[in-house]
């Protein structure tokens, strides 16, 4: 094959391009590419020559070797790498754990708020029924007058309008120590037992009357007994 320069090549390339135009073009450039070559010295021989050694393709530059610790300087990049990844997800960890712990936080704090609001409502519920209770007991130890005393004798002497005895209306009546149902009991009276009234008195709401009777002496109440 003749000696041809790369301009003369990139020129018979440019040629060969244009043999897929259209008809009339395609044509055009057959008789150019064959004219081109005739001129270069080329025979049909040498054109498939250089079709098949891809001289009309760019030439591709050869891969520069890579250097002799390359190999293991990237190893250790990618080592790093991982350590650096596992490192990010171990804070991501954390990160999410600490959300969490201040969500947990918030709900225990508005708790605590709700249970002191609730502590305080009853504490001053208390307090207003207590004011109240000692308002009123207030008012009746000294507003409301004198509470009656536990044992009060009828405020006139009273007098029986026949006479000053009675006898036990009930089957079974019982003549107390004191004028007080819970005092001892000092003599059972059966019904019609005569007694001697002393006097009339009132305690814990009850009429009593003092009484002697069968050489003993103690309070009857009054809806045991008949006066005559």
């Amino acid at each position: 094959m003749a000696e041809v320069s790369q301009e003369d090549i990139e020129r018979l390339a440019a040629r060969v391009a244009m043999l897929v135009s259209e008809d009339g073009e395609a044509a055009n450039a057959g008789r150019a590419v064959g004219q081109l070559a005739r001129r270069l010295g080329l025979s049909g021989g040498d054109l498939k020559q250089l079709f098949l050694n891809g001289t009309l393709g760019p030439t591709r530059k050869p891969r520069p070797a890579e250097p002799a610790g390359a190999t293991q300087e990237i190893a250790t990049l990618r080592r790093n790498l991982r350590r650096l990844e596992t490192i990010i997800e171990n804070l991501q960890d954390e990160r999410d754990q600490l959300v969490n712990e201040a969500g947990q936080f918030r709900v225990a704090m508005y708790q605590a708020r709700a249970r002191r609001r609730q502590n305080m409502v009853i504490a001053g519920v208390g307090a207003v029924v207590l004011l109240v209770v000692v308002t009123v007991v207030g008012f009746a130890d000294f507003g409301g007058g004198r509470r009656p005393p536990a044992i009060v004798e009828a405020a006139a002497p009273w007098k029986p309008a026949t006479g000053t005895s009675a006898t036990v209306r009930s089957a079974r009546g019982t003549l107390y120590s004191q004028a007080d149902p819970t005092s001892s009991p000092v003599i059972y009276l059966p019904a019609g037992t005569k007694v001697q009234v002393r006097r009339v008195l009132w305690n814990m709401m009850t009429q009593w009357a003092e009484v002697e009777t069968l050489g003993k002496s103690g309070f009857v109440p009054m809806t045991e007994i008949d006066l005559f």
